[in-house]
């Protein structure tokens, strides 16, 4: 066990992507998104699949709850370099660390490296990625379309392992480190109310006219007028990912950004904004 600097933590709440109702003593954990550390081509586009399927299956634990703020715990995991069994496969080597919030303490790297992948599904999701010249086609016809279609591939099937094998460390890791569970009692979700969406470049004060919308797994990209999207989504956890085509000159882009909120239906649409910084980072702003 040792600890991080608090830069650290500041840095990774700022990126930690899921929210979704409390429940009473729930474990509140923010889950980093995936960082890859293979430096590989054939696992370029793995971490998004594998961010999605980690944020919707430690959903559903029963003591468990991912948030993007006021957490207790954060999950912090990497993809390592795949190790060659033969031509034909490979192993996926995933290694997760567990913060204490309140401490700052972080437990041993833990690292399962048992699951096997035949090497032309790791080339597949890679093809996928890039499908189309079409920004939209690429997006919405590709696994990240949603976590189900990724569930339904074989590679999609080699990870939920890896989730599998997360969620026993959390299950064990997080009393071992000694962090306290926080969640309340949860609300009931509310019918679906309008909201409108934007994504705003902060350095060139300029917002997208045009990208791939996703909300909650629903395609929203035909609300988009003149770089504004307006759609109705219920109250409770909203997951946002939005692929930009056409950046402003300078400005370096990741290919696909998640993140997620809490939405809170009211008398007056609310209003979201993706804010990208000069380094591409990208934050979530309620107006």
């Amino acid at each position: 066990m040792h600890k991080v600097p608090r830069i650290l933590l500041t840095f990774a709440i700022l990126l930690m992507t899921g929210s979704a109702f409390a429940q009473a003593n729930r474990y509140v954990v923010g889950i980093l998104p995936v960082d890859d550390e293979s430096a590989e081509t054939l696992t370029e586009t793995l971490p998004t699949g594998l961010t999605m399927l980690l944020y919707n299956h430690i959903r559903e634990m029963p003591n468990m709850e991912p948030r993007k703020s006021h957490v207790d715990a954060m999950l912090i995991s990497r993809l390592l370099p795949t190790l060659k069994v033969n031509d034909r496969r490979r192993r996926l080597v995933f290694a997760i660390e567990i913060m204490d919030v309140k401490t700052g303490n972080v437990s041993a790297r833990l690292v399962d490296d048992t699951v096997e992948i035949q090497t032309s599904d790791l080339a597949m999701t890679v093809a996928n990625g890039y499908i189309s010249a079409d920004e939209r086609a690429s997006l919405v016809a590709s696994f990240f379309k949603n976590s189900a279609d990724f569930e339904k591939m074989r590679i999609g099937t080699a990870s939920l392992k890896l989730v599998d094998w997360t969620k026993s460390q959390l299950q064990s890791g997080l009393p071992a480190l000694g962090a306290s569970p926080s969640g309340t009692a949860a609300d009931a979700k509310t019918p679906p109310c309008p909201m409108t969406f934007r994504i705003r470049f902060m350095t060139k004060h300029s917002i997208a006219k045009g990208y791939v919308l996703l909300a909650n797994d629903t395609d929203q990209s035909t609300a988009i007028n003149d770089g504004i999207a307006s759609f109705a989504v219920p109250g409770g956890p909203l997951v946002i990912r939005a692929q930009i085509p056409d950046p402003p000159y300078g400005i370096p882009l990741s290919k696909l950004y998640q993140a997620s909120t809490l939405h809170t239906c009211s008398s007056q649409p609310q209003s979201l904004t993706m804010e990208i910084g000069a380094a591409g980072e990208a934050l979530l702003r309620w107006e």
